[in-house]
């Protein structure tokens, strides 16, 4: 979760999303304040920085990745233990899917490999 919250950060850091002020201390933003939007561009990237995708792919992947952290956030809502996780994996399996139809099939099958590490179904502290 730390490691995951550090490559946000990161990630946020060289994209200018965080405001930058010498003279201010820097306030830290966690993934749960940033818009729906913000998560999923910062998701998206990552992949292209992996995945090399074209433009058209990264907008296909970014809005597929923004419509499963919405289906995510509901599930999150509803549901807690068991049901919870069987649903985030059904969620993931589909997102999957659809990925399958967007990307390369050299690129899908690096995706996959990715896709844990990049998003993880649910992390236990």
């Amino acid at each position: 979760m730390m490691r995951m919250l550090i490559l946000l950060f990161t990630l946020l850091a060289s994209m200018n999303i965080l405001p930058q002020r010498a003279t201010e201390p820097q306030q830290k933003v966690t993934i749960q304040e940033l818009t729906l939007e913000q998560q999923a561009e910062i998701l998206a990237n990552e992949y292209d920085n992996r995945l090399a995708l074209t433009p058209k792919q990264f907008l296909l992947v970014k809005e597929k990745i923004e419509s499963t952290l919405e289906k995510r956030r509901v599930i999150e809502s509803k549901y807690s233990g068991k049901e919870k996780l069987d649903q985030l994996a059904l969620m993931q399996s589909y997102e999957t899917s659809a990925m399958g139809e967007i990307l390369t099939r050299i690129q899908f099958e690096r995706y996959k490999e990715l896709k844990p590490m990049i998003q993880p179904l649910e992390v236990i502290d």
